[in-house]
């Protein structure tokens, strides 16, 4: 839990017993330093809290105040159900349109970034790749979503979020929309790494990439934009949209071109748009779309 810092605690057994054996353990272990409690205040000791109850006959430990302890924390921070309540009342008060608006300025913000920022802290916090992830930036999977460099780029990922982001916001809610983008973002990122992993893996003997694949990056709205779409042309696939907003096609039609034409990016090895990240965008399309046809979106 935030503000509390656990220091390791030693228990010794000294003797064998079949009964259960009492050993108290130093309430010294948790200090805060937020939530009320001011730097360095140690949490009183207390004998039916922190005793722990040891059946050597069994080798099992059986933690009695499990539900004391949980509460005692709960009541060092009093704010933490109000601050609860703010956000379930701020997700509630959001609209379709804040949503939509709020992801474009997201993404707006990072690209603006890319410009004033360090160029090593953006490669390294807002770029997925192999590097990355082994160096634990798992926060990647998202930031590289909200993440682009090129004003094509982002005016078509931004364009499609908001045409099909309304669509499936009005049918289903702002939050909904809002946890389907983040999916898609992880969705993209995870097939991405998977992907550059099996390349990595393949070219280590045959020295065919100038780049070495675990750390060629990526970037950008994509797999989540995809996710959007491709959720609203399974639930619609009779409707009629624009390719390159001229070509009237039907949405159905249209799906099948954009993964078959991301599946032929992967065989011919298209470095410059990952169709890889754009299939785990899909493949979270199908997973909520069977979802609902379950009932359970």
């Amino acid at each position: 839990m935030p503000g509390l810092v656990e220091n390791p605690m030693a228990l010794e057994a000294t003797s064998c017993s079949s009964a259960p054996t009492f050993i108290p353990i130093s309430g010294k272990g948790l200090v805060s330093n937020s939530g009320g409690l001011m730097l360095g205040n140690v949490l009183p000791y207390n004998p039916d809290l922190y005793d722990i109850p040891i059946s050597v006959g069994d080798c099992s430990i059986l933690f009695k105040a499990r539900a004391q302890f949980s509460k005692r924390i709960l009541q060092s921070f009093p704010n933490y159900a109000s601050h609860r309540r703010g956000w379930k009342s701020w997700f509630q008060r959001l609209s379709v349109d804040d949503c939509v608006l709020g992801l474009i300025i997201a993404n707006t913000a990072v690209f603006i970034l890319w410009r004033i920022a360090d160029q090593k802290f953006m490669m390294n916090n807002f770029t997925i790749s192999l590097e990355n992830f082994v160096h634990g930036r798992l926060h990647t999977l998202i930031t590289s979503a909200f993440s682009h460099v090129d004003m094509e780029h982002i005016l078509s990922n931004m364009i499609g979020l908001y045409f099909f982001g309304m669509s499936i916001g009005k049918t289903f809610g702002p939050k909904y929309l809002l946890k389907l983008y983040l999916a898609g973002a992880i969705g993209g990122s995870v097939f991405y790494l998977v992907h550059h992993a099996f390349l990595a893996l393949s070219s280590k003997n045959q020295g065919t990439w100038t780049m070495d694949p675990s750390r060629a990056p990526a970037l950008g709205a994509s797999g989540a934009v995809n996710a959007i779409m491709l959720l609203n042309i399974l639930l619609n696939p009779k409707a009629t949209l624009y390719l390159d907003f001229i070509i009237p096609v039907p949405a159905a039609l249209l799906g099948i071109f954009l993964i078959g034409k991301d599946m032929l990016r992967i065989i011919e090895g298209n470095s410059n748009i990952s169709g890889s990240a754009h299939l785990g965008g899909a493949a979270v399309a199908a997973i909520a779309w069977a979802r609902h046809r379950r009932g359970r979106f």
